[in-house]
Order: C-alpha cells, then sequence, then structure tokens
C-alpha cells in the first residue's frame, strides 16, 4: 500500500472506531432512559394504588378518578414504548 491510501485506511478505521463509540453510547442512553422511565412508572402506579384506596371513601369520585389515572399511566407507557421504538429504529438506519 501506498502512503495515501495507508492514510484513507486509517482515516476510515477511525472513523468506524467513533460511530462505534457512538452507537454505545446511543444505546446506553436509550438503555438508561428506559430503565428510569419504568422505574418512575413504578412509582406512579404505586402511588395511584395509594390514591385510589384513598378515595375509596368516595366511591363513585374514586373510581372515576381511578380510571383516569389508570389510563394517563396506560397512555404515557404506550408514548414511552413508541419513543424507544423510534429511536432504536433510527439508531439501525445509522449503523
Amino acid at each position: 500500500m501506498d502512503g495515501e491510501s495507508c492514510g484513507a485506511e486509517a482515516q476510515r478505521k477511525s472513523w468506524e472506531r467513533a460511530l462505534n463509540g457512538l452507537k454505545a453510547q446511543a444505546e446506553a442512553a436509550v438503555e438508561k432512559a428506559s430503565i428510569e422511565f419504568d422505574a418512575a412508572m413504578t412509582r406512579l402506579s404505586e402511588g395511584a394504588e395509594k390514591a385510589k384506596v384513598k378515595l375509596g371513601q368516595a366511591p363513585s369520585a374514586g373510581e372515576e378518578t381511578w380510571q383516569a389515572i389508570k389510563a394517563g399511566i396506560a397512555e404515557t407507557k404506550a408514548v414511552h414504548e413508541k419513543t424507544v421504538k423510534k429511536i432504536t429504529e433510527a439508531l439501525a438506519k445509522l449503523f
């Protein structure tokens, strides 16, 4: 190999290492965010369960509120899953 092609190969390898590093960082960030979100959802769900118990003193209002809370949690979870899927798909296209 001549000096020019060696330099180009070295540059290509350098870019490849950098891209692999970015990919690993992005995957780690997505995983960390997913874990943190799941933990937050668990805390929210536990809080909602406690709220349901407290609201049990007013049955009709309590059930209505509980249904609204459950719907909000389900919607938030769906948005989270959709976001993680889109990020994963975007990363797959890059790498």
